[in-house]
């Protein structure tokens, strides 16, 4: 059970969970600038381990936490991902570093989906006021991008708004994070 009595399976339970590992989180965050009007969510957090099938000893780990933003609701409008994660790996993890994304769904595949049409290019993003290169993966709707910040790396997806157009920031103050999440929360129950 939680503070308010929740137990962790249920939805508040969750909700106390995700806001509970986004208060923990020691990496440095990223999403859009703050002087971008729309709106904000918690995404996603968590982390990401890699076992052995032979013994199950943990051989990578590493940690994600994604904020969301939409020009507004619903979710057909236009959408930015930002994932700030500490995985470095150039190994075979390396290839969901750019993802392309599923037409249908607002979720990253793996690089085995290049061949559908999907252009590699390069951009410059103002992160943080300086221009960095990001790498970036695009096809007709949408696009994901990719580059080391420091200790982390930034992974961008989206569709209708532009990331060297809106540029990141770290963010310090995940306020208008967490209502935009609550509010979510309180209407769809996730």
């Amino acid at each position: 059970m939680d503070i308010a009595g929740h137990s962790p399976g249920s939805p508040h339970g969750y909700r106390a969970m995700m806001l509970r590992k986004f208060e923990d989180c020691t990496l440095p965050l990223y999403g859009v600038r703050s002087t971008w009007q729309g709106f904000r969510t918690l995404a996603g957090a968590g982390t990401v381990e890699t076992t052995s099938h032979s013994d199950g000893t943990v051989l990578e780990s590493y940690r994600e936490y994604e904020l969301g933003h939409r020009t507004e609701w619903p979710p057909e409008s236009p959408f930015l991902r930002v994932m700030t994660t500490d995985n470095v790996d150039d190994g075979p993890r390396a290839q969901l570093v750019l993802p392309i994304v599923d037409p249908e769904r607002d979720m990253p595949r793996s690089g085995e989906d290049l061949h559908r049409g999907a252009v590699l290019t390069a951009t410059n993003v103002q992160v943080d006021g300086q221009a960095l290169r990001f790498a970036v993966l695009e096809d007709d709707h949408r696009f994901a991008a990719a580059c080391r910040v420091g200790p982390v790396t930034i992974v961008c997806q989206g569709s209708g708004i532009g990331l060297a157009e809106v540029g990141l920031e770290r963010i310090t103050d995940l306020g208008p994070y967490i209502q935009g999440y609550t509010e979510l929360f309180d209407q769809y129950g996730r």
